[in-house]
């Protein structure tokens, strides 16, 4: 299956680039980034098996990766876009 990464998860994935080259080195932001893109490739193959967000107008699903948060749609041609990589401590309140 197919995935995309939205414009918001493009930020998002920048923010935790810069942050973890700062706080841990780039070796570290690789294998973090890793860890992300096979997390994105799981979804993909399996986009169910996130859990899907209550209150929201679209079909959002989120699935947890490490301290992130991985907000993502399930397209009518069964791809998946990646809308969102939060962090814990950004998600927004229930």
């Amino acid at each position: 299956m197919v995935y995309r990464i939205g414009l918001r998860a493009e930020s998002d994935l920048e923010e935790i680039g810069l942050y973890t080259i700062e706080r841990w080195g780039f070796d570290q932001w690789v294998k973090y980034l890793s860890i992300l893109t096979e997390a994105f490739d799981t979804i993909a193959m399996f986009p169910h098996m996130g859990k899907p967000l209550a209150g929201t107008q679209e079909n959002v699903r989120s699935y947890s990766v490490g301290r992130h948060m991985i907000r993502y749609t399930t397209e009518p041609d069964g791809s998946v876009t990646i809308v969102r990589v939060l962090h814990v401590r950004r998600m927004p309140p229930r």
